[in-house]
């Protein structure tokens, strides 16, 4: 080992005192010697951390990333492109390593005192992590030799590349003295495994945190195992894969987890997610759920992630990342990869939550972030959540075209006898046969009600002529028509089987605390946020004094449970009195301030009715409103989402449906009287 590969391996402390670095404001790092990062009251500095196992110093204002030797070079004023002077700056430095160029002093030291009698407890063996490697490397090779090539599954590169060596006869003070596997974590701690012998692992060294090959980069989630050699096991497995892993010394210890990574992570917004991986015996269950329980409440993003269990179905007594690598290396690198996609969308989801809670955590109650911020954390998640409803459909040919149905707060508000029950109840049941989840809640009308709607409307659809000749009504139904007929059974089956989705809340003087609590335990049971109908906002119960602070309390309410859960809420609203003959505009609902600004999307129905100038006719409106069948004006008076529109309906009120009408039914001349 040359002096470049020396002064390469020591410790952040090392080069730090030999440079003079000055420490940092935050006293865990160094002013940086190329741009005065961390000078100021704000800053972190340069630190020495672990990059593939190299060690490195990083500067995150100028971006410098340099070895020991780049640092030493930099602050003494060297070319790193000259050897010989650069050779000369390192000796004058480090003037114990020049002799032999071999080895170090601290080396030669440990060597003197593995040797000696005096050594009887592992406080005298600390600062020895690395420095085993240079004398035992070449006792390791033949060790491998022997072995056929590796040990437990570990190659020749993995023992190379992470610094293991094997002792011929390591033990401390009244140990046995027997072949022994050296794992070094750092340049000062290291865990000394006996091959053959029974003794259990010691790690040596004080504070020895956590086993980790690679740096943890959080570009995906990091396993964490328990044991060294199944970290070892997993980034051999996998190779350039990125894939990232950390052990912590066995299950027992997995308390040391959340202290160590706060160390780091503590106060980054973007911190790693983790799968714990620990053995799937009763020991590692346990403790690896604590661990993600802990996790979780530090800020963390994890979950809990066992391997394939066809080998303990096979024999075993337990399996871990090792006992797979033996068996079988590219399964167990195809188990891995599979626990990163199936757990991944998963860990980002919780990785999103987990933000918004600490943010709203804040001191001040208020939700803030830098654009930075969330295009980095939930960006592209929210971008795919908003995405999967852009095929969404309504089942009304004439909305579909004009806008996507997309989560929102929707208000829809008519007069008496323009059917915008039966509007949004027709609409619940179509969108429920699409497959998504609708709860219709109902301050007046009963689920019979509701449902006998479903199946005069399916009746008539089917069979218009025996629907006006039985005179097939809600209310005939009800009142017991057709009872034993094969087409009322049949037609009721069908709308069970299609209508599965479909749930009703009878409510009665229920205030919308209550309500959004009671629709929060509803939407826990749902796989997706459902789609949900209030019908209708005035009659919710509520102790302010006027109507106005009612309505503005109720839909701020709304509102804010619309957004946290990401519903679609469609809200259903009476008309102003004074506006009832009027064409339908925001002025036309009750008290429309709070209804104006806090809802995405406004629709309103009217009875449709022009004179012959093609103006508004109170007269019109009125004939319209007494026909059997309705032509209904369809307004979209505002759109979050797109623009606004107008479109047309035919009411069949008798028989409780709404069928679109084609532009061309809209011509001139084309007109519908009953």
């Amino acid at each position: 080992m040359n002096i470049f590969d020396l002064v390469n391996s020591l410790p952040e402390v090392s080069i730090a005192k030999r440079l003079g670095l000055v420490v940092a404001n935050d006293r865990k790092s160094y002013i940086c010697p190329e741009c005065g990062n961390g000078s100021g009251s704000t800053g972190d500095g340069i630190k020495q951390s672990t990059l593939n196992g190299r060690l490195v110093w990083h500067c995150y204002r100028c971006g410098g990333h340099w070895s020991n030797v780049d640092l030493i070079a930099l602050v003494k004023g060297k070319s790193l492109t000259d050897t010989t002077e650069l050779v000369k700056t390192l000796e004058e430095a480090y003037p114990e390593y020049v002799q032999g160029n071999l080895f170090s002093s601290r080396e030669t030291k440990f060597t003197q005192q593995e040797k000696s009698a005096e050594v009887t407890s592992t406080s005298e063996l600390k600062n020895y992590g690395r420095a085993f490697y240079p004398r035992y490397k070449e006792t390791a090779k033949k060790f491998l030799e022997k072995h056929g090539g590796s040990y437990r599954g570990l190659t020749a590169e993995t023992f190379e590349k992470y610094g293991i060596v094997v002792h011929p006869a390591f033990g401390v003070g009244e140990e046995e003295k027997v072949e022994t596997l050296i794992i070094p974590y750092d340049d000062y701690h290291f865990v000394a495994r006996a091959i053959e012998s029974k003794r259990r692992p010691t790690q040596h060294g004080k504070g020895a945190g956590l086993y980790e090959p690679q740096e943890i980069d959080g570009k995906l989630p990091t396993f964490i195992v328990e044991g060294e050699i199944d970290a070892l096991s997993v980034v051999q497995a996998v190779g350039s894969a990125g894939i990232r892993c950390i052990a912590t010394g066995g299950a027992s210890k997995y308390g040391k987890v959340v202290p160590e990574l706060e160390k780091r992570f503590g106060e980054k917004e973007n911190k790693p997610s983790f799968l714990v991986m620990f053995d799937n015996d009763s020991a590692g269950q346990t403790n690896g759920e604590k661990l993600v329980k802990e996790l979780r409440e530090a800020g963390y993003a994890a979950d809990i992630f066992f391997l394939s269990e066809h080998m303990a179905s096979e024999g075993y007594p337990k399996v871990d990342a090792n006992d797979l690598l033996q068996r079988d290396g590219k399964e167990l690198a195809r188990s891995l990869l599979e626990g990163i996609e199936k757990n991944q969308k998963k860990l980002e989801t919780q990785k999103a939550e987990l933000a918004k809670k600490k943010r709203t955590e804040n001191k001040i109650g208020i939700e803030i972030s830098s654009f930075t911020e969330y295009f980095e954390g939930e960006f592209f998640q929210d971008i795919e959540q908003t995405a999967k409803y852009s095929e969404r459909k309504t089942g009304f040919a004439n909305i579909d075209a004009e806008q996507v149905f997309m989560p929102g707060l929707y208000v829809i508000g008519a007069l008496p006898g323009s059917g915008k029950t039966t509007f949004a109840w027709q609409l619940l049941n179509q969108l429920a046969e699409t497959g998504e989840q609708c709860i219709y809640c109902s301050f007046e009308m009963s689920r019979a009600e509701l449902y006998t709607k479903s199946i005069v409307r399916e009746l008539y659809k089917k069979n218009r002529e025996l629907s006006e000749r039985l005179k097939l009504t809600s209310v005939n139904i009800r009142c017991g028509a057709m009872i034993g007929s094969k087409e009322l059974q049949d037609q009721a089956a069908l709308f069970a089987k299609s209508a599965i989705n479909l749930r009703v809340a009878e409510l009665s003087n229920t205030n919308v605390t209550e309500l959004i609590e009671g629709l929060k335990l509803l939407i826990s049971a749902a796989d997706k946020p459902p789609i949900i109908c209030l019908d209708y906002l005035q009659i919710i119960p509520s102790k302010a004094s006027s109507t106005k602070e009612k309505i503005d309390e109720v839909m701020l309410r709304l509102k804010d449970f619309q957004r946290a859960t990401q519903v679609t809420l469609l809200v259903i609203s009476s008309l102003n009195r004074e506006n009832y003959w009027q064409p339908v505009s925001f002025s036309s609902f009750k008290e429309s301030g709070a209804i104006e600004y806090s809802s995405d999307v406004i629709w309103g129905l009217e009875n449709y009715g022009v004179d012959a100038e093609g103006k508004a006719d109170r007269g019109a409106m009125v004939k319209m409103s007494r026909s059997k069948v309705r032509e209904i004006k369809f307004s979209c008076l505002k759109n979050r989402n797109g623009g606004v529109y107008e479109t047309f309906f035919r009411y069949h009120a008798m028989y409780d449906y709404f069928e679109e009408l084609e532009a061309e039914d809209k011509s001139e001349g084309k007109r519908y009287e009953h």
